[in-house]
């Protein structure tokens, strides 16, 4: 790569444990012209504590559009420009797959620097990463939405990892009772934080726990309705 040449880079931050970083994306973090953040709260967080000094944009889902062709155009003009997310790998259930999308339509270097996930630190310490697996995300709004992903995955053989919010984790957990009955669920809370919770157990008393508790953190479920 030309070191002149524009270039975007999907830059991977801690998923919550601010040593979780590598070496490399502090020094591309620090190189470039500007930052775009999903949070700029939290990316500020992250380059005051290694003393990075860059501006930072807002990028996410409401203005991503908006903002596509100033980005692309900075780009084309030799700027060397950094997305990342709230946290962990920028366009895995996150904004930027359409920045991605449009820089590869005009040719446009994108560069990927690897590091945390959350998706793969789950399936690290599964036990079960081994199997094929299917990787969800978070369920859409719509009842719609959501039906029609069970319905595709209901004679899925293999592991089917989801993203959940602490407001919806429950309501998924029950569903996904009501379509595969008591299946044994994988269920990570709050991985590389001081909370930071595994629970394998089967669903019922998984949500058996639930009920007693405040739901709080963000959440990687996987389940594999063969694994008993």
């Amino acid at each position: 790569m030309d070191i002149r040449e524009g270039v975007l880079y999907i830059v991977a931050t801690p998923i919550g444990n601010l040593k979780d970083i590598t070496i490399r994306a502090i020094e591309i973090l620090r190189e470039v012209d500007y930052i775009l953040a999903e949070d700029t709260r939290t990316a500020l967080k992250l380059t005051n504590h290694y003393n990075i000094s860059k501006h930072i944009e807002s990028y996410f889902v409401g203005n991503e559009i908006k903002k596509l062709n100033k980005v692309l155009n900075d780009i084309e003009n030799g700027k060397k420009i950094a997305l990342i997310s709230e946290n962990g790998t920028p366009a895995i259930s996150d904004p930027g797959n359409k920045l991605v999308l449009e820089a590869h339509k005009r040719g446009l270097p994108v560069s990927p620097i690897p590091g945390p996930s959350a998706l793969t630190a789950a399936l690290s310490v599964s036990g079960i990463a081994n199997y094929i697996s299917t990787f969800i995300g978070f369920l859409p709004r719509s009842n719609k939405g959501i039906n029609k992903i069970f319905k595709k995955i209901h004679n899925y053989d293999g592991n089917i990892i989801f993203y959940e919010s602490p407001y919806r984790v429950k309501k998924l957990l029950e569903r996904i009772r009501s379509e595969f009955g008591n299946v044994k669920i994988f269920l990570f809370k709050e991985l590389t934080k001081y909370f930071e919770t595994i629970i394998i157990d089967n669903i019922d008393n998984v949500l058996n726990n639930f009920a007693d508790n405040k739901l709080k953190g963000e959440y990687v479920i996987i389940f594999n309705k063969d694994i008993k």
